[in-house]
């Protein structure tokens, strides 16, 4: 098994209105089928979304959903 780590912030990246990590540190597991099933869909909305400028189509990205708190995230599969 693979552990990913984190590198250590400096001290000026502690700040918790300005340090966000871009990774929990864990490993993704998946099976091939569920990366297929994955790349499939955002395939299908990417292309459906292609014309609206205000839309983003992502995934396996961690989203912080109260500003200036670090531990209040979230790292959906696939959101739109």
């Amino acid at each position: 098994m693979r552990i990913t780590t984190l590198p250590r912030p400096s001290a000026a990246d502690t700040d918790p209105d300005s340090f966000y990590p871009s990774s929990d540190g864990r490993p993704v597991g998946e099976t091939p089928i569920h990366f297929r099933n994955s790349l499939q869909l955002f395939d299908m909305l990417e292309w459906r979304f292609a014309a609206e400028p205000q839309v983003y189509v992502a995934g396996n990205m961690l989203v912080y959903y109260v500003p200036g708190d670090r531990l209040k995230h979230v790292s959906p599969d696939l959101f739109v």
